[in-house]
């Protein structure tokens, strides 16, 4: 979101938090702030050209800075001897100052008033959602949220292959006893993060996998990297990937190395990669009967310049990442959706641009304010977008100290999102229990 917002009162009202030694302090509440002094500064932006945003309270005693560093376009790349000299640059958008009364709840409200008129908010709240399938091709069926995907209970998070995953899954399914969906690692032959985005092929086991996920109540989405291309994957050199690349002033694509795998940054606004976006959704979806994908880092990859005057895009600043994502994804659901009407999409971290385009967020980062001693958390999206977006999950797990694995689920639960357990496996249960003749079947089936 594109607000910064500070409150403060003259009394020290954060509460004391005690823990034993080497332990993290959390605490599930924060103090009555509600008569604050509080300033609010926010871009008024609703075709996000790229900005950063920036504080610094350590500079002058008793001052804090805030500002917005605008980044301009530039038409004419590369810059030579006879391009023009400075150039004027004025933002096509506004930028806004208030003062409130109050603390991030007020500060939520007064950004809310503006966020929810802009396109992003054009699908309305959960109670306008229509329960009918929209008709194929429709712009409808492009922005609408499945009804299976409203009504999950729970997400399992898995990393392993369907002969481990599915008794788990069964158990789940058996004991909780509600809607069910899982994102799914490791679904491919490959290492984890290697190949990406290819998923192909996949574990020999899959199709059968997510049948018989689906027969128990489970909703399997495998994870799918949507911003970034292995180098070393035969897709890369056959299909020219480099020409999509995202590429810095000297024309070098932007690097980021996982393991031993150098990947590079993608261009949105390119076709080529969008349609790489296309097929590899396509094949999950249609072809090995998932019920959706998770794309991974859409949400939280931060912007970047790019420089390739090829792509048509002006290079430098602009809102070609805010475009061409949109883009992505409208063309994505849109096409899926012909012959799978019912298929969800979802990203890790949250982005206003992409409410009306995504069925869900992961909110793993925002979740993970119990890792840092001290530090605290709102759900500040949630209070602006709360009827507009559905947000799951955390890192919670059962390996967990019992006081902080409740104040996740706990904060999960008030602040209105899905609950998720992360990547554990589920308990066997004991001889003589009602499940234990299902669970024995299917791991034999797989095995």
């Amino acid at each position: 979101m594109q607000f910064f917002a500070y409150w403060g009162t003259e009394d020290a009202r954060s509460p004391e938090l005690e823990a034993e030694e080497g332990s993290v302090s959390v605490t599930g509440w924060s103090p009555d702030r509600s008569d604050a002094a509080g300033l609010y500064w926010g871009s008024e932006d609703g075709e996000f050209y790229w900005k950063n945003f920036h504080y610094d309270g350590g500079g002058v005693d008793g001052q804090l800075l805030w500002w917005i560093e605008n980044v301009p376009s530039i038409e004419d790349w590369p810059v030579t001897a006879d391009t023009p000299g400075p150039v004027n640059y004025t933002p096509p958008y506004r930028n806004v100052v208030a003062v409130f009364t109050g603390d991030w709840h007020e500060a939520a409200a007064l950004y809310g008033e503006w966020a929810r008129e802009q396109l992003w908010s054009r699908r309305g709240t959960a109670d306008d959602w229509p329960d009918e399938t929209p008709a194929p091709g429709s712009d409808e069926l492009t922005q609408w949220v499945p009804n299976w995907f409203r009504e999950i209970g729970f997400w399992a998070k898995f990393y392993h292959e369907p002969a481990k995953i599915l008794p788990e899954w069964a158990a789940y399914s058996k004991w909780l006893r509600v809607p069910i969906a899982s994102h799914w690692y490791r679904s491919k032959i490959a290492r984890f993060n290697d190949n990406d985005p290819e998923n192909f092929p996949l574990d020999p086991y899959v199709l059968e996998g997510a049948r018989d996920a689906k027969a128990l109540g489970v909703r399997p989405l495998p994870y799918v990297l949507s911003t970034i291309w292995d180098t070393d994957t035969q897709s890369w050199i056959r299909e020219h990937g480099i020409e999509s690349t995202m590429t810095d002033e000297g024309g070098k694509y932007y690097p980021w190395l996982i393991g031993d795998q150098m990947f590079a940054w993608m261009c949105p606004y390119p076709e080529q990669w969008r349609a790489k976006m296309r097929e590899v959704c396509g094949k999950c979806i249609v072809e090995h009967g998932m019920s959706g994908v998770y794309l991974d880092v859409l949400a939280c990859g931060r912007s970047r310049g790019c420089y390739n005057p090829a792509h048509g895009h002006p290079v430098h600043g602009g809102n070609y990442q805010f475009t061409g994502n949109r883009r992505l994804m409208s063309e994505l659901r849109a096409e899926v959706r012909r012959l799978k009407p019912d298929a969800a999409f979802f990203t890790e971290c949250i982005d206003e641009v992409f409410n009306d385009l995504m069925d869900g967020y992961l909110t793993l980062d925002l979740t993970r304010g119990y890792m840092a001693s001290r530090e605290q958390v709102w759900p500040i999206f949630t209070a602006v977008y709360h009827q507009y977006a559905i947000n799951f999950g955390s890192d919670a797990n059962l390996s967990m100290d019992p006081d902080t694995f409740a104040v996740i689920y706990g904060r999960q639960f008030i602040w209105g999102s899905q609950l998720l357990n992360s990547s554990v496996v589920a308990k066997l249960p004991e001889e003589g229990d009602p499940t234990s003749e299902m669970f024995r079947d299917i791991t034999q089936a797989y095995h």
